[in-house]
């Protein structure tokens, strides 16, 4: 069945046990079966006359009216859906089943004639009405908050995979400029640069797609894009990579620890015309996961070191994204050494990867 017609059969079931709620309901206070058929005409009537009352209010005055802040006119449009109703009914009541009968009947008619009469059917359809009401806005309510959470979804979902897009091309226009660099020396290291820069590619092409990759495969990507730092540094760069605690079945979001050491090459490191080092730690103590990355500052009279970039930048909102926020971030820039720390809580997350093609996993040495 489809939701439409779902829909006609749940309000259809609905109004069906109202009908018989208000016939059952007055049969028990009036405890006397001989006035169940005029009970059942008085009642049919009333449901009858309310149906077009209540829609009309939901699908018309509300959205048209209430929701456009339109409050006033709602309150008079109300008033006079309600009148009419009132008229209607009572019309129906008196010619349809009051009319020439005597008895309990001609008591009735009288009990709702005059203004007493008005007002205690304009406030029995006045509370059917606001009844009807509750129900609008509570499944209002619901379906709207199902939509934002969807929105809420789509829209991370789309601020990811734009902030992924920017990342990528930084790396990339970073690490061929080292490239180009080398070739332009001459350095025989310029092949052993781009066969480990593809490996990089593979990763980004596989993992970073992802919501969430191993913590093992993220600092593999560390280390093979150290390597390629110090064939292009030489024995200029004294870099040493130390990991602590148990990583096995950790997972981060990819590409989120790279930029950090990347950014301490390309706003510090880089200055530098002499010797320069660079310290990374990695510790794992539960829950808490931290990235330490200390680069050396250039001599005086360098260009000042940048503390930030694009990278960072699009690092932090993915965390913010993924992470709600869940994260600690903090700067410290001393006279001859600027450190980063970063410390976020891993998933514990089972999660199946292709092998690589080609390396990753390298051996930590300095120069």
């Amino acid at each position: 069945m489809s939701r439409k017609y779902r829909n006609i059969a749940v309000h259809a079931a609905a109004w069906l046990l109202f009908l018989l709620y208000e016939w059952i309901f007055k049969q028990g206070i009036l405890n006397n079966p001989e006035t169940s058929v005029f009970h059942l005409k008085i009642v049919v009537i009333r449901v009858l006359m309310l149906i077009p009352a209540v829609y009309f209010t939901l699908y018309f005055l509300v959205p048209r009216l209430f929701l456009q802040g339109r409050k006033t006119m709602f309150t008079l449009a109300l008033i006079g859906t309600i009148a009419v109703d009132t008229l209607l009914m009572k019309t129906l009541n008196y010619f349809l089943v009051l009319e020439g009968v005597e008895g309990f009947a001609g008591s009735y008619l009288e009990s709702i004639s005059g203004l007493t009469g008005w007002l205690i059917f304009m406030g029995n359809i006045a509370f059917n009405i606001s009844f009807a009401m509750m129900f609008y806005f509570i499944n209002k309510w619901v379906h709207d908050d199902k939509k934002r959470q969807q929105l809420e979804a789509a829209k991370k979902e789309a601020e990811l995979s734009l902030l992924k897009s920017q990342v990528q091309p930084h790396f990339l226009f970073n690490t061929i400029n080292n490239i180009y660099a080398l070739s332009q020396k001459g350095s025989p290291y310029t092949t052993e640069m781009i066969y480990r820069l593809s490996g990089l590619l593979e990763y980004m092409l596989y993992d970073s797609n992802r919501e969430w990759t191993p913590l093992k495969r993220e600092i593999s990507y560390i280390r093979n894009y150290l390597e390629i730092e110090k064939i292009r540094y030489g024995d200029r760069l004294d870099v040493s990579f130390a990991l602590y605690g148990d990583v096995e079945g950790l997972a981060v979001p990819p590409l989120v620890l790279l930029p950090f050491v990347e950014n301490s090459f390309k706003h510090g490191l880089s200055q530098h015309t002499g010797t320069c080092w660079l310290r990374i730690e990695i510790s794992y103590k539960a829950p808490w996961l931290l990235l330490k990355v200390e680069n050396s500052k250039p001599d005086e009279g360098a260009e000042e070191v940048k503390k930030g970039g694009l990278g960072i930048t699009n690092v932090l909102k993915r965390l913010d994204i993924l992470l709600d926020g869940a994260y600690e971030l903090k700067q410290l820039d001393s006279p001859d050494s600027y450190l980063v720390t970063l410390k976020l809580t891993p998933a514990q997350k089972e999660l199946t990867h292709e092998e690589p093609t080609r390396p990753l996993e390298v051996l930590d040495r300095r120069r």
